[in-house]
């Protein structure tokens, strides 16, 4: 599911379709004009059923999921969360060096203005964190995650675009060569050739796999004796230091931080999530227009419960 930008442009487009009607003049008709001119006019009925057909289904998500995400974390959390996306936009504000240069930055990602660009950032904080408290993680799940843990370790290489380049470097080191002097005088990764081609802390999943599996076999001290090919290019790697593997009970919250995310980027994960808390709230749609509107996030028998909920309430005001 695609949490984009479009979703807040929906919300707000229909949100000043209000503000919009009280600027507007009548028609003959007694219809709001918003705008008119030579054979020319445009009601505010014809602008709400263009934005309901356009964007209807995807503002009513976001209004709705909206309220749902700040029920779930309380008005504390959510007056936190405002208070960080305030913080937030002050540092990218220096950042960028003064605000109209980060008014460019914003108008350049697609966002009318700072606060549309506010308001998005603060669903996006509130959809991750209800996304991230609302997923379960089980005691099996923790102990298979720490079985197969194994701890970051201090990890150093040098790469380089050439085989045989890395290969004539592993002659000189393994001759008593400075790995960390020839690292600065020739790995291509110039950020980690600055620090003699350390990289620091490493832990499974941080690298590519190529470059993680021998990373992670090698003890402290070690040394790959072959060039390890990458996307990057050819890497030697050097494990400087491996660290200790903790109790379970010392790993276990760090366990299932790792887990949480591991399951935050998986969609399937995310689209349960929000099914889960819509559910919880049970949601229905009232208005026949955007009876479809939360299809995505309901099972068949919600699906068809809603439509004939939604039947139910159209024959009920025919019948006025």
């Amino acid at each position: 599911m695609n949490w984009n930008k479009k979703l807040s442009l929906g919300a707000l487009t229909c949100a000043t379709v209000f503000s919009l009607a009280a600027c507007s003049s009548q028609n003959e008709a007694g219809q709001n004009v918003i705008a008119k001119g030579e054979g020319i006019e445009v009601t505010e009925d014809e602008l709400v059923k263009e934005l309901k057909d356009s964007a209807g289904n995807a503002a009513v998500q976001q209004l709705v999921f909206g309220e749902i995400f700040e029920n779930e974390l309380g008005k504390d959390r959510v007056k936190e969360i405002e208070d960080e996306v305030d913080a937030d936009t002050v540092k990218l504000v220096a950042q960028y060096g003064d605000e109209d240069k980060f008014k460019e930055v914003v108008a350049a990602n697609g966002y009318s203005s700072v606060d549309e660009y506010k308001k998005a950032l603060r669903y996006f904080k509130l959809l991750t964190e209800t996304i991230s408290k609302n997923i379960k993680v089980s005691d099996d799940e923790l102990k298979k995650a720490y079985e197969n843990y194994e701890a970051p370790r201090k990890v150093s290489h040098i790469l380089v675009k050439d085989e045989d380049k890395a290969k004539d470097l592993i002659k000189q080191i393994n001759e008593g060569g400075d790995f960390a002097r020839l690292a600065e005088e020739h790995s291509e990764d110039k950020g980690s050739a600055k620090a003699g081609g350390s990289l620091g802390e490493v832990t499974k999943g941080m690298m590519v796999k190529e470059f993680e599996e021998p990373a992670f076999k090698l003890k402290a001290g070690e040394m790959t004796q072959e060039p390890v090919k990458s996307q990057y290019g050819w890497h030697i790697i050097k494990v400087d230091e491996v660290g200790n593997k903790g109790s379970f009970d010392e790993e276990k919250d760090q366990l299932e931080k790792q887990i949480r995310k591991q399951k935050m980027d998986d969609p399937k994960q995310v689209q349960q999530v929000l099914k889960d808390v819509l559910d919880k709230y049970q949601v229905k749609i009232a208005d026949k227009d955007f009876k479809n509107a939360l299809d995505t996030f309901q099972t068949s028998n919600d699906q068809e419960a809603a439509k004939k909920q939604a039947e139910a309430e159209e024959a009920k005001e025919e019948s006025k």
